[in-house]
């Protein structure tokens, strides 16, 4: 057989597994219920206790609660209903389980937390780390609207509410139709508007809510970390009370600004804050009182002071984190133009500043109000910045190519001739899709439906109106479009559980369950075990001695460890999938006579229970 014939039939039966997994995705996205899920594939049994059947289904609720779009399952897929096994586990005649995982990483993130009720072995491979990467390298990226009520006063009493929305976005422009469904995600009840929501970061959304502090002169800011796909929110700690005041014609004000980032070498989400004050008068304000908070599990979220050292005033304008690094526009001082870029280091938590482009290479004015009208952005993993030229005709892309000599390159792009199908006066810059397509979407929406959004292909110089079939929650609203957002299938701030169902021939029974409220944080390990002989006994973890424990007569033990640095139920080195055991006899410090023994100091007693973690959920 020729290398050409083995090439061709290799790339068959990949496009054939391909089309069946993608296939069984569509089929499992279609059923609404884990138990339709498991009448429909066979799976007899999920193996969950009723306990943990409980609590997973609890901690999955989210997945249940909100309207579906419609899902047509094609008369293929039917035929594939009566073919498919797909249990996962021992059995022959089902499918492996990386096989399994790749159907998971195709389906979105609710349907998945579907999946996760269904069977103990299906949760054991959504828990792993490895799904958790794959799934997030394939993700597709979707267009996110926030929509947010008007408010027709300046009232703080007076409450707003976020509509996130969702819409696929193809990688070209030859990709889109003329048209693009939008999906009602979910709902995030605020103080105030648009405004005070930042993109999503990451799979997740920032939005800051103000509440009046003794008058209206000052205000007490509270920032609100908002999930799209898990419809779950957390409200951080309360900031301290600033006063604030906002300047005419500008994005600048007194107060506290608020902004989000990620950070991907320790896949930690973090929240920076800063108070802008004038002790001597507007012109001297600066940002002071520079904090951070890290979102993770438990009840002791808190915001630490870090030391900035950058004398800036920060421009309150769309900041944009890019590969752990969140950038802000910042003037001298707040009567000043525009001057650096502030780049603060998500990992290291430390500040550095760039020197803004020379606008004096620029065409456009900077002058009265343009003076705020650049727009931070990324481009392919690069910081960029867009300054209108002449509105919907022309604009420039200034590129960071070299951020240690602060060195900017400059693209000039202009608009077809052509008519753009929307009111141009409302229209405001988005972005750079990952295709290279320039977005435009409307800051409010058009008294006269459709809602229409411009894309332009900086290559070929083409520009194509893309609209929105109608939502009725579009109507009278103004919003915020979040470009290349992703799903995010964990709420970070949640505590991870993993739970081990101890099971022996020797009559021994017991559950041992894991909880980590964070990737930083310590493990607390909770052992109920009964039937074990009077004595001491062992447990183990993986290849890790937790503890040695003595059993009186009645054969039980109940207690509960702390672990400060060797088990972890996320990141790369999770115990999911890893055994837990239980030895007949104490650590024997390589003093027994066989091989194991003398190589790991393992007891040379029996194994009288062991179990596989699970994590939940």
């Amino acid at each position: 057989m020729s290398m050409v014939t083995e090439a061709t039939d290799y790339l068959c039966i990949n496009s054939l597994v391909d089309l069946c997994c993608q296939t069984i995705a569509d089929l499992i996205t279609a059923c609404k219920t884990p138990s339709e899920i498991r009448t429909k594939f066979n799976i007899i049994s999920s193996d969950f206790t009723p306990a943990e059947q409980d609590y997973v289904c609890k901690k999955n609720q989210w997945a249940f609660e909100s309207k579906d779009v419609a899902f047509t399952v094609s008369t293929y897929a039917r035929f594939l209903f009566r073919r498919s096994r797909i249990r996962g586990g021992k059995d022959p005649d089902s499918f492996p389980d990386h096989l399994i995982e790749d159907v998971f990483t195709r389906m979105p993130a609710k349907s998945i937390a579907r999946c996760c009720c269904v069977s103990k072995a299906w949760a054991s491979i959504i828990s792993c780390p490895s799904f958790t990467t794959l799934f997030s390298s394939r993700v597709s990226p979707q267009l996110l609207f926030a929509c947010s009520q008007k408010v027709t006063n300046s009232d703080y009493s007076v409450d707003g509410k976020l509509f996130f929305l969702s819409s696929p976005l193809p990688q070209t422009l030859e990709g889109f139709s003329s048209t693009l469904p939008v999906n009602h995600q979910t709902d995030l009840s605020l103080l105030r508007g648009e405004e005070e929501t930042n993109v999503s970061v990451n799979g997740l959304v920032l939005g800051v809510q103000e509440k009046p502090f003794t008058d209206n002169k000052y205000t007490m800011c509270e920032c609100v970390i908002h999930n799209p796909s898990t419809s779950k929110s957390i409200t951080l700690p309360t900031l301290f009370p600033a006063r604030r005041r906002q300047f005419e014609n500008t994005r600048r004000a007194l107060g506290t600004q608020c902004y989000f980032g990620y950070d991907p070498v320790g896949k930690k989400y973090k929240v920076l804050s800063m108070t802008t004050m004038a002790p001597d008068g507007d012109g001297n304000a600066l940002s002071r009182r520079h904090q951070c908070l890290t979102l993770r599990g438990g009840d002791d979220l808190l915001w630490r002071s870090i030391h900035c050292g950058i004398e800036h005033f920060p421009i309150d304008h769309d900041p944009i984190c890019i590969s752990g690094h969140i950038f802000y526009l910042a003037a001298q001082m707040i009567n000043a133009e525009i001057s650096m870029v502030v780049d603060f280091d998500v990992n290291s938590e430390k500040f550095t500043s760039i020197k803004y482009f020379d606008k004096t290479l620029s065409m456009t004015r900077w002058e009265s109000t343009y003076k705020d009208m650049a727009t931070l952005f990324n481009f392919n993993g690069k910081l960029a910045s867009h300054v209108t030229l002449e509105h919907m005709k022309s604009f420039e892309l200034w590129l960071l190519d070299d951020p240690t000599n602060h060195r900017w390159s400059r693209q000039f792009h202009q608009f077809p001739d052509v008519s753009l199908n929307c009111d141009p006066y409302i229209m405001c810059f988005a972005g750079v899709t990952h295709g290279n397509e320039a977005v435009w979407v409307p800051f409010t929406v058009p008294d006269v439906p459709p809602l229409s959004v411009l894309f332009y292909n900086l290559e070929r110089k083409t520009v194509k109106s893309i609209q929105f079939r109608s939502s009725s929650l579009f109507e009278g609203n103004r919003f915020l479009t979040s470009l290349n957002h992703i799903e995010c299938m964990r709420n970070p701030w949640e505590d991870s559980k993993g739970v081990a169902v101890l099971k022996s021939s020797e009559g021994v029974n017991g559950t041992i369950v894991f909880t980590q409220e964070g990737e930083e944080c310590v493990t607390s390990v909770t052992v109920t075990v009964s039937g074990l002989k009077p004595g001491v006994h062992c447990i183990r973890v993986h290849n890790v001695d937790l503890k040695e424990f003595h059993v009186e007569d009645d054969g039980t033990a109940n207690f509960t460890i702390t672990d400060a640095c060797q088990i972890a139920l996320t990141g790369p080195n999770s115990i999911s999938g890893r055994s837990v055991v239980i030895l007949a006899y104490p650590d024997d410090l390589e003093k027994g006579s066989h091989e194991p023994s003398k190589a790991t100091g393992e007891a040379d007693g029996l194994v009288v229970a062991n179990g596989g973690i699970v994590l939940q959920g």
